[in-house]
């Protein structure tokens, strides 16, 4: 989530939905870009930094997601291993 651009567009802005009107862009674009959704084209870097009077880096700052755990080994069982006629390591 980029904190830094939304609590600057909430400074300007009572509402998502107002800056999303004078940005040009719909709301649920704009809330996708707030979450890391999607990425703003060049254009709407340009409105968001002219509008908000932020720099390039609140905009296009992304937090780093935490790390998800790992899922279960993708080596085959030794029994679906055997059935297939792969060799498996013990």
């Amino acid at each position: 989530m980029r904190h830094a651009l939304r609590t600057a567009i909430l400074r300007r802005f009572p509402t998502q939905e107002d800056a999303a009107l004078v940005l040009r862009m719909h709301s649920t674009r704009l809330s996708k870009i707030l979450r890391g959704r999607a990425t703003p084209t060049p254009d709407e870097v340009r409105r968001l930094i002219e509008v908000l009077g932020v720099s390039v880096d609140v905009v296009m700052a992304v937090e780093p997601r935490p790390a998800t755990r790992p899922g279960p080994a993708s080596r085959p069982t030794a029994a679906a291993a055997d059935a297939r006629g792969i060799a498996v390591r013990a």
